[in-house]
């Protein structure tokens, strides 16, 4: 992953110039919890629809593991001379109130917030 990331960086750099930035969205609040009854019965239909993505998000070491890779990612895209945000450290994104009533997708005021976060960064 580092080799292809930092390529892609300097690949970015060398064919169009200006500057990368490299985002990771939020971690879904949720995996790590104990999941009511309506959680568990939305779970259960999305694992039945897209049975790899979904029980790969409830592996319960996967927060760890995101935050290790955030931090591996961080540090290629600042060796590459990208920049970086980290959704997952942003405190608008703690809880769940980031998220729509499926409980995976953002809601409007959500993308607005990523919106806004990227706008201040293109105009820095």
């Amino acid at each position: 992953m580092r080799t292809h990331l930092t390529l892609l960086a300097l690949n970015w750099r060398e064919r169009l110039g200006g500057r990368l930035l490299i985002a990771l969205g939020p971690i879904l609040p949720w995996l790590e919890k104990p999941l009511s009854t309506e959680e568990t019965r939305l779970s259960t239909l999305a694992t039945e629809v897209h049975p790899a993505i979904y029980r790969s998000l409830m592996d319960s070491g996967l927060r760890d593991h995101w935050r290790g890779l955030s931090g591996e990612i961080e540090t290629v895209a600042r060796e590459a001379g990208a920049d970086f945000i980290d959704f997952g450290e942003d405190p608008f994104f703690q809880g769940e109130d980031w998220l729509f009533f499926d409980h995976i997708h953002p809601t409007e005021a959500a993308t607005r917030h990523f919106a806004e976060r990227i706008s201040d960064w293109v105009g820095s």
